[in-house]
């Protein structure tokens, strides 16, 4: 045996043939990775798509709701004008606490739960558009009557008072909100005649006489007969001052009886007029002391 026969039969039987294309295998390795990345895109692309379909699609019940705004945003059409227009509606708010149950708004009168409207007055002082007043008379919870009456005003800022009613003496609830305007209220306005029918059942401002002149006097108008009358009667500032002209006259007017009131202050335009229906069995004296109560 040579020598070369002793070196091959010391190593035994060859191995089996395995590949050797290294090249081939590491393309085709790297052409796999490629494949599972693109997959893993269009996996995760179509997951976001389903995602965003649901979304879409889900029942209006299951989508979370925007959350509300705070209040009016300034210069959108959801802003509520002010003074708010007369006949505006009561806002029951329960933010409103047991012992200021009343408060004016922007939007409108802000009530606490609880409270019973009795009598409501809009814009008593007559503010508008300046500004804005009311009138409340309310029962709350315990059943107690409380009259109340305030103002908002942007410029000005807004003041309020109130009184149980109990407590307020002989004078009655317009009355008593007229009053109130003294001391309170201070902006545009704020020396304007109140309402001259306030606390007289039934008056109006129909005018059935006129001054005669720069007198006293009270002359009638067409169709009306004045049967007796009063020059300055003794009534509170509220209807007329020392200062101003005044008077109270009985008239008949189309077979009815009527009571009137007439006054004029120094440096007003026209005087005002007001005509209350006269009750059966009633006296001009019996008219006027109706009035010294209501304005007292």
């Amino acid at each position: 045996m040579d020598l070369h026969d002793e070196i091959e039969h010391s190593l035994g039987a060859e191995p089996p043939l395995v590949e050797t294309d290294l090249v081939g295998r590491g393309r085709r390795a790297l052409r796999w990775r490629r494949l599972a990345a693109g997959g893993s895109v269009v996996a995760v692309t179509a997951v976001a798509l389903v995602a965003a379909a649901i979304a879409t699609h889900r029942p209006a019940a299951q989508v979370a709701p925007a959350p509300a705004a705070a209040g009016p945003t300034v210069g959108t059409t959801n802003e509520p004008s002010f003074p708010p227009a007369p006949g505006t509606p009561v806002i029951r708010d329960p933010r409103m606490p047991s012992d200021a149950p009343v408060g004016l708004e922007p939007d409108g009168l802000h009530l606490a739960p609880g409270i019973e409207v009795v009598e409501l007055w809009d814009d008593p002082w007559q503010v508008r558009p300046d500004a804005w007043s009311v009138a409340l008379g309310y029962d709350d919870p315990e059943g107690t009557l409380t009259w109340w009456v305030g103002f908002e005003d942007a410029r000005f800022g807004s003041q309020s008072a109130s009184v149980p009613a109990a407590n307020a003496g002989d004078i009655g609830f317009r009355a008593w909100a007229v009053e109130q305007k003294t001391g309170l209220y201070d902006g545009p306005g704020a020396g304007a005649r109140p309402d001259p029918t306030v606390g007289l059942p039934g008056a109006t401002e129909l005018q059935l006489v006129r001054f005669d002149g720069t007198t006293e006097r009270l002359t009638p108008l067409d169709g009306v007969t004045v049967l007796q009358q009063r020059a300055h009667p003794d009534l509170p500032d509220a209807w007329a001052t020392a200062d101003d002209r005044s008077a109270a006259a009985e008239v008949r007017f189309e077979g009815e009886r009527y009571y009137v009131l007439a006054r004029t202050t120094p440096g007003d335009v026209a005087p005002q007029y007001v005509a209350v229906p006269a009750a059966p069995g009633g006296t001009l004296d019996d008219f006027v002391e109706l009035v010294r109560s209501a304005r007292r």
